[in-house]
């Protein structure tokens, strides 16, 4: 916006376009006495209206690019951390393999190597809960001996059926 005091028209530019003032408009007039017209003051508040918006989406933006970079750096030392732990949960592995292994050796040198492989079978007959005995015993002369094993198998697979087992 420009104005010359020292002539007889005064010119500005406002939102509609130029407009010339004659010294003695009332714009005019309150420019050279230093007042503003409303538009002009309407110009300017709409251009720090625009300047705030814009200063307001660039803070905003700065914003979701530090929360951004700071979830990058949260990611890679969850990332880290889920490393050292598998690291941590292979080598415990390791130690207790290699711990085992010396117990079944020094088993193995104390009550030989087939006793201490049946020792292991055995344990895990117990652990699994294995059943090695048989359940029908076969007993008595004759051939009444395999017909009775017949029967009590057919009646033990009976009761399983009909009771459960705990």
């Amino acid at each position: 916006v420009s104005y010359d005091i020292t002539g007889e028209s005064l010119a500005s530019v406002r939102p509609d376009g130029p407009t010339h003032y004659t010294a003695d408009h009332p714009d005019a007039i309150q420019t050279v006495l230093g007042v503003a017209p409303e538009q002009v003051l309407a110009g300017i508040a709409a251009e720090k209206q625009k300047a705030l918006s814009k200063t307001k989406q660039e803070a905003e933006e700065e914003k979701r690019l530090a929360t951004a970079a700071y979830s990058v750096r949260v990611a890679e030392q969850e990332k880290q951390q889920r490393i050292i732990g598998a690291q941590a949960e292979a080598e415990r592995i390791k130690l207790v393999a290699r711990a085992q292994a010396e117990a079944y050796k020094r088993i193995s040198e104390v009550i030989g190597p087939n006793n201490a492989a049946l020792l292991e079978i055995m344990k895990l007959v117990a652990a699994n809960n294995i059943s090695i005995t048989p359940q029908v015993m076969v007993g008595g002369a004759g051939s009444a001996g395999m017909t009775n094993a017949l029967m009590g198998t057919i009646l033990k697979d009976m009761l399983k059926t009909k009771l459960p087992q705990k």
